[in-house]
């Protein structure tokens, strides 16, 4: 549970790290993200997309990537040129106690298991598009 807490607290200061305020003008911010992952995000990547057909999604995956410095420089460097929604999902393994939607490993989601989490992070961006008009 505090890893979990830790890795949202740490989402969120680099979300605000890397937001940029949102024009007056703006009716409906534009549905485009930019997605860093981790293993777990080659394994979602393409329910991600089926999920998000709307959208136009910037994705760079890397297996055992980490929150590091070099992530963090990668993102900076990109950051005139970010999208409206940045996600960043690092260093989210599940316990390896896990139940029916993980893989043999118990770490891997199987297929309904990443078709799950991709459900997940779409929601979330679509929060985080909507809060951009307010």
């Amino acid at each position: 549970m505090a890893a979990r807490v830790a890795v949202l607290v740490l989402g969120a200061a680099l979300l605000g790290a890397f937001a940029r305020a949102p024009t007056a003008h703006a009716a409906s911010p534009a549905r485009k993200a930019y997605v860093n992952g981790d293993s777990l995000g080659v394994g979602t990547a393409s329910h991600l997309r089926a999920v998000l057909r709307r959208w136009r999604l910037n994705q760079t995956y890397d297996i055992s990537r980490r929150l590091d410095s070099r992530t963090i420089a990668d993102i900076r460097a990109r950051r005139a040129r970010l999208a409206p929604v940045l996600v960043i999902s690092l260093g989210t393994n599940h316990d390896p106690r896990g139940g029916a939607q993980f893989g043999r490993d118990g770490v891997h989601p199987n297929s309904t298991g990443y078709g799950a989490r991709a459900r997940a992070i779409a929601r979330a961006m679509e929060r985080c598009r909507r809060s951009l008009k307010r």
